[in-house]
């Protein structure tokens, strides 16, 4: 960048322009949105994606710093609680991922939070702590504190205003393991910290969907069933909408008009924000100013607006940006999600998800009947012999299931099935071991199917120790049940019974033990034919 314009972002960034209050969320210290919020999903299909580090770079993880937010102090009005040190390390996991992928040359500040005040369905949410106003790609938007620092190698955080904050839900059974792995009962939280950091990085845009009801904000103009893209800026002489580095890729599906070009506060706009016209792509081949990519990658647009979820994420389940986790899933990957970071100004970042000599440009899974389907696309082949296909059942190893003959060399690439008629009942996992014609071999990412169960798991309670406020229990049934539940002191006195309808698949039971007093407990749960019970501990 020139040193000129460097100085021209920075002479601006702190330029504090009037907003006007109806049109516009807040933009300093006061912002008191969470952006994204995380929720999980239950799905039949699951992804293991590690993340490879480059070799013979210098590490950058001593550029991050983290405020654990504990004893008591608050986050979006959240009380924070002590962090486990296993979620301190897989957060600074995490976080040392994102450094290999961006390679930042400045400190990111980190505020975070451990807290149970989170809606119960939601893993986690994070912001930049301010968005900054300046010139960008000749152009003028509000840019996340962290990629403005990056822009103009200036400090701009202080202990009051970090880069990120990001606060994760304590009242989830998450696994901590950093080898992208989990049981198929629980969160992955590597994939969660990744997630939330790559929006506090600047992965977001500004959409919004206004209901017209002014008691729970304007979201836009005030008129109903409108979108809009961008804060409206009152400059005196002149008024507009400003948007953010992301909303400057977004590109309408059908005709390729950029997002921002079509009217805002008008119902054309929403038709695009929910799919309706083609859906909405992050076109990298909107601007070569930081990145020269030409791909275009559809954004996560369901006919129904969802804050914090539609427009800002992926619409691909495999990618660390989609818009939910699902039990057992591990994407550590930051996949297409480096290239939006080197479209938007993040210069050194760097792409990992091609792990084949062979370009992978999907691979998936889903359940055909009894079976399971393998489908997955190529962008190039060269000197390509073929696909073994490897399926690992339950706990044992991955085993050859298949063979798939390559295309041997082409720039195009090619559509490739093959359809496991053997899969076992719960959780199945394949992946690629592409040969070429040498004998060199390389592995692909590891995608997982879940088939109908034949037999009841049952999880341990969580969180225990409990501070008297909400049980959780994971629960997967080979059939739809009546459960029936009782909570027991240690004395054997019955303090609550609960009646528990389940579906076939993966249950998360939800037991009120607020008015319990402290001390050491039994749950006992039954469902006419099966008895089972788990302690807790209620301080």
């Amino acid at each position: 960048m020139q040193f000129r314009y460097r100085l021209l972002l920075l002479g601006l960034v702190f330029f504090v322009c009037p907003l006007t209050a109806q049109l516009a969320l807040p933009l300093d210290s006061s912002l008191e949105h969470r952006g994204c919020e995380l929720p999980v999903v239950k799905r039949d299909v699951m992804y293991q994606r590690p993340y490879a580090f480059r070799k013979g770079v210098r590490p950058k993880n001593l550029l991050y710093t983290v405020d654990y937010r504990e004893d008591g102090r608050t986050m979006f009005g959240d009380t924070c609680h002590a962090w486990p040190q296993q979620a301190k390390s897989a957060l600074e996991y995490a976080i040392s991922v994102w450094s290999d992928v961006l390679q930042n040359d400045r400190s990111i500040d980190i505020h975070a939070c451990y807290s149970p005040g989170l809606p119960g369905g939601t893993l986690g949410a994070a912001q930049p702590r301010r968005l900054l106003f300046g010139p960008y790609m000749q152009d003028t938007v509000f840019i996340s504190q962290a990629l403005a620092e990056h822009l103009i190698d200036f400090e701009i955080s202080d202990s009051l205003n970090p880069d990120i904050q990001i606060i994760i839900n304590k009242n989830f059974d998450f696994y901590y393991g950093t080898d992208a792995n989990p049981p198929g009962s629980q969160v992955d939280f590597v994939t969660l910290a990744i997630h939330e950091l790559g929006h506090g990085l600047g992965f977001a845009g500004s959409a919004r969907y206004d209901d017209g009801n002014p008691g729970n904000g304007t979201e836009c103009a005030g008129t109903d069933s409108t979108g809009c893209i961008g804060y409206y800026v009152d400059f005196g002489h002149k008024a507009r909408y400003c948007g953010t580095p992301y909303d400057l890729f977004a590109d309408v599906g059908n005709d390729g008009r950029r997002a921002l070009d079509l009217p805002n506060n008008s119902r054309e706009m929403l038709d695009a924000l929910l799919g309706r016209s083609g859906g909405i792509l992050f076109d990298e081949g909107n601007s070569d100013t930081y990145f020269t990519g030409t791909n275009a990658h559809p954004l996560y647009t369901p006919d129904r607006w969802r804050q914090g979820s539609s427009y800002s994420h992926f619409q691909d389940p495999s990618e660390a940006l989609y818009y939910a986790l699902s039990y057992g899933s591990a994407v550590h990957d930051v996949g297409r999600a480096s290239e939006v970071m080197q479209s938007i100004g993040w210069s050194k970042a760097f792409a990992s998800f091609a792990i084949l000599p062979v370009t992978l440009a999907s691979f998936d899974a889903a359940r055909l009947g009894p079976t399971v389907e393998l489908t997955w696309q190529t962008g190039r082949e060269v000197d390509h012999a073929y696909f073994v296909v490897e399926a690992r059942r339950k706990d044992g190893s991955f085993q050859d299931i298949g063979r798939v003959e390559g295309m041997g060399t082409g720039g195009k690439g090619a559509t490739y099935r093959f359809v496991d008629g053997q899969p076992s009942s719960g959780a199945n996992y394949y992946r690629l071991r592409q040969v070429d014609h040498t004998g060199q071999e390389a592995l692909s990412y590891v995608v997982g199917v879940r088939m109908q169960p034949t037999e009841v798991v049952i999880g341990n309670p969580f969180p225990n120790p409990n501070y008297g406020g909400t049980l959780y229990l994971d629960y997967e049934s080979d059939a739809d049940r009546n459960l029936t539940a009782y909570t027991l002191t240690a004395t054997g006195r019955v303090m609550a019974r609960y009646r528990l309808p389940v579906t076939v698949g993966q249950n998360r039971l939800t037991l009120d033990v607020s008015d319990h007093p402290a001390g050491f407990y039994t749950l006992l749960l039954g469902d006419g034919k099966l008895r089972a019970q788990r302690r807790f501990v209620l301080h």
